[in-house]
C-alpha cells in the first residue's frame, strides 16, 4: 500500500506521524532499517510510505502525538479489504 503524506503550509510547527501497527523503509530505496512513524514534518515536507496491508481491517492514522490533533479531527481509518 502507498500512503501520501503532505504536510500543509498553516504551522511551521514540525509534526509526526503514523500508522497504528505498521512499519515501512526509513529511506523508500532501501529494507531497513525500519520505522513505525515519520517525524519533524514541517512547512510543504511531502513522503511517500509504502508498506504492506495487513489482514482484513481497520487500523488508525494519526500525527505522532494525539493530545492536540485528534480531538481536532486530524485522524482516521484505513481499511483493509
Amino acid at each position: 500500500m502507498t500512503m501520501r503524506f503532505c504536510e500543509n503550509a498553516d504551522a511551521p510547527d514540525p509534526l509526526g506521524f503514523l500508522v497504528h501497527g505498521h512499519t515501512w523503509p526509513m529511506v523508500e530505496h532501501l529494507t531497513s532499517p525500519r520505522v513505525g512513524a515519520i517525524g519533524a514534518s514541517s512547512v510543504a515536507d511531502v513522503r511517500t510510505p509504502r508498506f504492506t496491508a495487513g489482514d482484513a481491517g481497520e487500523c488508525a492514522y494519526r500525527p505522532g502525538v494525539p493530545r492536540w490533533a485528534v480531538p481536532e479531527g486530524v485522524w482516521g481509518l484505513i481499511r483493509f479489504r
